[in-house]
Formats: C-alpha cells, sequence, structure tokens
C-alpha cells in the first residue's frame, strides 16, 4: 500500500508494479566543502564560493548553477534543510552544469559560515536592505557571496553574519531580481574584477 502511495503519482494516469521493491538515488554526487577548498588553494586560486539560504525553486539553483559555472564560482553550498531539492529538474534548468560543479550539501549554513570566516574567507551578501552599490565591492579576495530567497532575502541570522553587503542599483519600479537573475548580475561583477 504505501508503495502504491508513493510511487503511483508520480506516473500521471500510469501505474508503477513495483514488485515491493523502491530505490532512492541523487542524481548527482555531493562534494565535501573542505576537499573543494583544498582543491582550490591547491590550484592558487582564490576561493569563489556561492552559498544558497532559503532557494526553495529548483528551477533557480538550476539557473544558479549555470550562472556560477559561467562566471568561475568554485562550488555552490547548500543546506540540507530549507532548500530546493537538486534533482531532474533542476539540472535540467542548469542546462545539465550541475553536475560540472561541486555542490556541498552543509548540515548547518550558520556554522560552515563561521567555519569559513575561520579560514580568511571574507562572507559578503546581496541585500535589499544594503547601502553599498555592489559595484563598490572589492571581490578580489576569498569570499563566499550569500544569496537569499526572492521573496524574504537572507534570513536575519545568516545576514548578521555577512562581512559586506551590497545592493544591486535599479532604476524604474522594480525594487528586486528574481535570484538567478540577481546570481547571474552578481557573479559577472566578480567575474569582472
Amino acid at each position: 500500500e504505501k508503495l502504491n502511495y508513493l510511487l503511483n503519482p508520480l506516473i500521471p494516469g500510469g501505474y508503477i508494479n513495483h514488485q515491493g521493491v523502491m530505490g532512492i538515488y541523487s542524481p548527482i554526487e555531493y562534494a565535501n566543502l573542505d576537499d573543494v577548498l583544498h582543491a582550490v588553494i591547491y590550484k592558487g586560486k582564490d576561493v569563489n564560493l556561492v552559498l544558497l539560504d532559503n532557494i526553495t525553486d529548483v528551477r533557480n539553483v538550476g539557473a544558479i548553477a549555470r550562472s556560477a559555472i559561467a562566471f568561475g564560482a568554485n562550488a555552490l553550498v547548500v543546506p540540507i534543510k530549507g532548500s530546493a531539492q537538486i534533482n531532474h529538474e533542476s539540472i535540467k534548468a542548469s542546462a545539465g552544469t550541475l553536475k560540472d560543479i561541486p555542490i556541498c550539501r552543509v548540515n548547518d549554513l550558520k556554522s560552515t559560515i563561521a567555519y569559513l570566516k575561520l579560514n580568511g574567507i571574507a562572507i559578503i551578501g546581496s541585500s535589499l536592505q544594503a547601502k553599498e552599490p555592489i559595484q563598490n565591492i572589492n571581490f578580489r579576495k576569498p569570499m563566499a557571496l550569500i544569496l537569499g530567497s526572492e521573496g524574504d532575502g537572507m534570513s536575519s541570522e545568516i545576514e548578521e553574519m555577512c562581512d559586506e553587503k551590497f545592493i544591486i542599483p535599479m532604476s524604474g519600479k522594480i525594487d528586486s531580481l528574481n535570484v538567478s537573475v540577481s546570481s547571474g548580475v552578481c557573479l559577472y561583477e566578480i567575474f569582472n574584477q
């Protein structure tokens, strides 16, 4: 009964003959954050991570991964709870790039940020409450960019942990962008610097 309940809604109008067996797998292999940091430093590159706080739309995660690959980010860091699942839909939205960038799943974003800070990595966040425009931020250092959800932005606890915060200047009546568009703008500015 339980397997029928779990499996059959996956195929509209269809029925899966499961014979009492079900398997669960991840479409990607998650990376260890320490391994990513060591590999980046070993190659003599600056750390350039993208941390996702409260990004729950799988399509946004996919689009962010695509921008991260295009503009040279080392990895995406996502919390286990409160984050979109990495699934076939997010891989499709990323045009397959989710398989080309390390994805680090962490238990707790706050403790991960504290760990990164202890290792000399600046925590820089995009925030609608910030006064400093993005072009005034120095991104030429080991850093982690934090992006929050379009509706709520970063959680207040995470925002308080930022070393620097910036806003993307805009004209017109719109005051915010979709997080995937915002990530492209931010990562392009980092890449330019």
